[in-house]
């Protein structure tokens, strides 16, 4: 698809951010119906795990509970995994 888009269409702005925008909204759509029914039915056969690890979260720093550290770099590291995607 790169090549395609780089030998034949002509490299305007208006091109590229066509281009950006159909990649993006296939994205969305590939998301949308195989990504998501499929983390849904692992997440019923599995349980949700980062519920579970939320209300440890808030139970610990709520509750006194001083394991509240490593919970936050459980966390922190959910996050930066998250954002990578």
């Amino acid at each position: 698809m790169v090549d395609y888009v780089a030998d034949r269409l002509p490299l305007e702005y208006q091109t590229l951010n066509d281009v950006i925008g159909a990649v993006s909204g296939a994205m969305e759509e590939f998301r949308r119906r195989v990504v998501v029914p499929f983390e849904n039915s692992k997440k019923q056969d599995n349980g949700d795990v980062y519920q579970e690890l939320a209300a440890d979260i808030i139970n610990d720093w709520y509750g006194g509970n001083k394991a509240n550290d490593v919970r936050c770099d459980q966390l922190a590291n959910i996050r930066r995994d998250l954002e990578g995607q």
